[in-house]
């Protein structure tokens, strides 16, 4: 099966596009090279097209097309986009805006825009502020027309600031005077202009001519790239399937069984992947809740085997994470951070449970006289099976497991809601840097912050403070040991990652391609 979600608890709901692109769907297209159009894959309908305010993978994957972002992360370094240089400390950072960057309508983009765009994540509609800044409390910015810079302040040490603007969207004047238009309409200086909108069904997007900043322009030509783009929502795997072996989709990603199949397409040239995406379990630490009894959540982690939980719901092929971060993220550094998560060992599960109190009676996990109880929100999307292996595993210790599964949406809210009923929360995120964590578990809990499990972990927000007055690639060890102290107070559960093969029909794979779908990433052979 596929999974690809974002759970209002990660970490990250950055700007990475998990699309599935298709190159001259059905004999429709024609021409060569950029001529051509190629039809999309875009696996979830757009909640919004706001680019600040996106968090589903729909939003964030036309985002990437229509709109740039200061700097780019590619391959786990930090390169130019609508920045041309920058300078960075903890407390700030400067950079130098070029001066040939134009918007979807033609207009000028100017510092101030760059500028406002920024203040914008200041507003309380804005979803996108912890994906910038993080924990930080307050920033300022100002603009240098004359010397064509923009220069961020902020109130406390966050060495994270470059990254962070690789996930800051630039809006253009139209759109920044008239916010609410953002969400139905787009003012962006991307690559790519939106030429249509039929929500639920497809977006089509049409090749700017002109446009020569960005990563992908950097890059020399080795991708040509469609002159149309057509995303159609497709939700369903098998149908995306079909539409591939059909010819309806020349360029798709697929994992498992799916993969296995297209494995055996005819003509399809095909790549594998790093991991690109985790799969965690919350646990909530709220006043009331039985996770919040660090003992207990000792013992769910020592006694889940996650191993086979990833290959029962993911499929073939599917990993435990030892990390948080991504493979091509910053301060990616796994054998150190994952010596922290205990191994699947039931007797050392039970070891836990003992030192809270818990005793053991009839095959039941007891406290104060009744079994221990607790409720799993599990999105629909990761089917059956794992609803029926927590149950199994868990009953294991004597817990007793109430599965509540919902869609993806529901959840979100469920958990998002101040003193919500669940224990453990099943979700997925990623980390392109580890000081994200900071945006779920240095802030608040719902409805000022997200940290929606209300964790308070102390010897974290030590480590992690240590590890934001350096710049986030000098502080690499510091910020593995933050992460630590995540499992060892077993705040978060990692049980899984996905690797992706892509297959494609005279398609260019770029080396972005490797990670995710960037615009800069998809074309044809020329």
């Amino acid at each position: 099966m596929r999974l690809r979600t974002r759970g209002a608890g990660a970490a990250a709901l950055t700007a990475v596009v998990t699309l599935g692109a298709a190159a001259c769907g059905g004999g429709s297209s024609s021409g060569s090279g950029g001529d051509r159009t190629m039809d999309v894959r875009l696996i979830a309908d757009p909640t919004t097209l706001d680019p600040q305010s996106a968090s589903n993978v729909g939003s964030l994957g036309v985002a990437n097309y229509l709109y740039d972002t200061p700097v780019a992360l590619r391959e786990g370094k930090i390169v130019p986009s609508v920045a041309s240089s920058w300078k960075v400390a903890t407390t700030s950072i400067e950079m130098t805006i070029r001066k040939d960057v134009t918007c979807s309508d033609g207009s000028k983009l100017t510092v101030k825009d760059v500028a406002d765009s920024i203040k914008r994540l200041k507003s309380p509609t804005v979803t996108s502020r912890m994906n910038v800044f993080g924990n930080v409390k307050d920033f300022t910015v100002a603009a240098d027309e004359a010397a064509s810079t923009v220069s961020v302040k902020v109130s406390q040490p966050y060495g994270d600031l470059l990254q962070g603007m690789s996930q800051m969207f630039i809006i253009c004047r139209k759109g920044l005077d008239d916010p609410s238009s953002l969400a139905k309409t787009t003012d962006g200086t991307g690559p790519y202009r939106l030429a249509q909108s039929v929500p639920g069904d497809h977006y089509t997007l049409e090749r700017r001519a002109g446009y020569t900043w960005g990563p992908g322009a950097a890059a020399g030509g080795s991708v040509k790239p469609p002159a149309k783009l057509v995303l159609h929502v497709i939700a369903d795997d098998a149908t995306a399937v079909n539409s591939f072996e059909t010819g309806g989709l020349d360029l798709t990603d697929a994992q498992g069984q799916t993969a296995t199949r297209l494995k055996n397409s005819p003509n399809a040239t095909q790549k594998k992947t790093s991991q690109v995406d985790n799969y965690t379990m919350y646990l909530n630490e709220g006043s009331g809740r039985v996770t919040s009894d660090v003992n207990l959540r000792r013992a769910l982690f020592a006694g889940l085997d996650r191993a086979s939980l990833a290959t029962s719901v993911i499929g073939p092929g599917a990993t435990v994470p030892k990390t948080l971060v991504l493979p091509r993220g910053l301060c990616y550094q796994p054998d150190k951070v994952g010596t922290a998560m205990p191994a699947y060992d039931l007797n050392a599960a039970r070891r836990y449970a003992e030192a809270g109190g818990y005793t053991s009676s009839g095959g039941k996990l007891m406290k104060d006289g009744k079994q221990v109880s607790i409720t799993v929100l599990i999105p629909s999307l990761f089917g059956p099976n794992i609803a029926d292996f927590l149950i199994s595993s868990w009953g294991k210790l004597g817990v007793a497991v109430k599965p509540v599964v919902k869609p993806g949406a529901d959840t979100v809210r469920i958990v998002s809601t101040p003193k919500s009923d669940w224990d453990v929360y099943v979700a997925g995120g990623f980390n392109n840097s580890p000081s994200q964590l900071l945006a779920t578990f240095g802030s608040q809990a719902p409805p000022q912050g997200r940290n929606n499990g209300s964790v308070h972990n102390a010897e974290f927000l030590k480590r992690a403070d240590k590890a934001s007055a350096q710049i986030t690639t000098s502080a690499c060890d510091d910020w593995s040991a933050a992460e630590q102290a995540l499992y060892e107070q077993a705040d978060i559960i990692p049980w899984g990652a996905v690797n992706v093969t892509w297959f494609g029909h005279d398609v260019q794979f770029s080396p972005y391609l490797l990670s995710a779908v960037y615009p800069d990433g998809l074309g044809f052979k020329k």
